[in-house]
């Protein structure tokens, strides 16, 4: 299988993407209630929430940066979480919660979804990296903002320099 890293990037963001439509079209899934999956990075439509927008931050290498032999990098991908409510400390609450459903919703399901997709382990492992307030989102329907929070993750996975092209 080639392994670029720009087809690498595509895979993992496509199994993700997987791994949140699983829990969400899942009556007993743990996004079951989610309205919205957004998967691009500018959204010019409005957000029906509950919503998760899935953002790219910088893949990054891992080791050895060497680029004749293959490498293993890091994608970090943050995903921001937004459930309006009338209350803001309630609502900033239940965006944390979306937040951490959607880490165990990746962790539960991207073994067995990278391998339905690809016959292969794509992502070699997911880490943690943060959970934090981002700020607050026009909300369609809402006359005020709502809070959002977002969750940080760490996606591994192996690219060949030498069989990438």
């Amino acid at each position: 299988m080639k392994r670029s890293l720009d087809e690498m990037v595509e895979k993992v963001l496509e199994i993700i993407e997987a791994c949140l439509i699983h829990e969400k079209e899942s009556s007993d899934g743990l996004l079951n209630h989610v309205k919205t999956i957004i998967s691009v990075y500018n959204n010019e439509y409005g957000v029906d929430e509950p919503a998760i927008w899935i953002v790219q931050h910088p893949t990054t290498r891992k080791g050895d940066d060497n680029l004749s032999q293959s490498l293993l990098v890091n994608s970090t991908i943050e995903f921001v979480c937004v459930e309006w409510d009338k209350d803001p400390r309630i609502a900033e609450k239940k965006a944390r919660e979306l937040a951490t459903k959607v880490a165990k919703s990746i962790k539960k399901n991207y073994r067995k979804i990278q391998y339905a997709k690809f016959n292969d382990r794509i992502i070699k492992n997911v880490k943690f990296n943060t959970l934090y307030p981002v700020g607050e989102i026009d909300v369609e329907g809402k006359t005020q903002k709502t809070p959002v929070a977002g969750i940080i993750l760490d996606f591994e996975f192996i690219i060949d320099w030498i069989n990438c092209c």
